[in-house]
């Protein structure tokens, strides 16, 4: 076995904060699109928009797109 001599690079994600009307949480910056995608279910044209969706709504919509995204079932 090799002994690795260079050190491992670990790229950090960069996290995006998403409000909500009644909750907020992060998502990783690569879920933009998806977040605006949401955005727009709701007849929304940006992230700070949905200050007006609930946690529940919010969810229900984004859960099945980020699947599709990542190619879940």
């Amino acid at each position: 076995m090799e002994m690795q001599t260079e050190p491992i690079v670990i790229k950090e994600d960069i996290m995006i904060p998403i409000l909500l009307l009644d909750d907020s949480f992060e998502v990783n910056e690569e879920l933009i699109p998806v977040i605006l995608q949401t955005a727009a279910y709701f007849g929304l044209s940006s992230v700070e928009d949905l200050r007006k969706v609930t946690e529940q709504d919010f969810f229900t919509v984004f859960t099945p797109m980020m699947n599709d995204h990542y190619g879940l079932k």
